[in-house]
């Protein structure tokens, strides 16, 4: 697999402030929405509960009325919860194509857990980085993920 974009050791260092401001205001943001995403979520619930204790039989026409509260404020709290989803999905993809259209390869956003792309001669390899990182200070090959994690200092060492 050949990288579309590579960065130098300098290069990411480079990029570092701006991406750590982009994951910090996408945290903030996707957690704003979260808390509304559970409240709605609850709402959407209390009305599926409410909405099941509707007696719907022949002998209960009484009910019909309660019925039809309860059936529209289903429907209403469902596309609340639909919205929030949507809205939560739409900030989910914003940040994602933010961060990754400078090249970088972005693994999770909760931790800042990225990878700058990078090559010495043939080999390829990652500088990996996440928010509670102060500097960038490791790398792995590209097949090793996160716990194949190794320092910078000894990059050399192994090409």
């Amino acid at each position: 697999m050949r990288f579309n974009k590579t960065f130098t050791i300098e290069e990411a260092k480079e990029l570092l402030p701006e991406v750590r401001q982009m994951l910090v205001d996408a945290n903030v943001e996707l957690e704003q929405i979260e808390k509304r995403l559970k409240t709605v979520s609850e709402d959407f619930q209390d009305a599926e509960k409410e909405l099941a204790t509707v007696k719907t039989g022949k002998e209960d026409v009484g009910d019909l009325t309660r019925l039809r509260e309860c059936r529209a404020t289903f429907q209403e709290r469902t596309q609340k919860l639909s919205a929030v989803q949507h809205e939560y999905e739409d900030c989910l993809h914003k940040w994602f194509h933010k961060i990754t259209d400078l090249g970088i390869i972005l693994r999770d956003i909760p931790t800042g857990l990225i990878d700058f792309p990078a090559e010495k001669g043939e080999t390829q390899y990652l500088l990996c980085w996440r928010l509670d990182d102060k500097d960038l200070d490791y790398w792995h090959l590209p097949n090793d993920g996160f716990v194949g994690r190794r320092p910078l200092a000894v990059l050399d060492e192994y090409f």
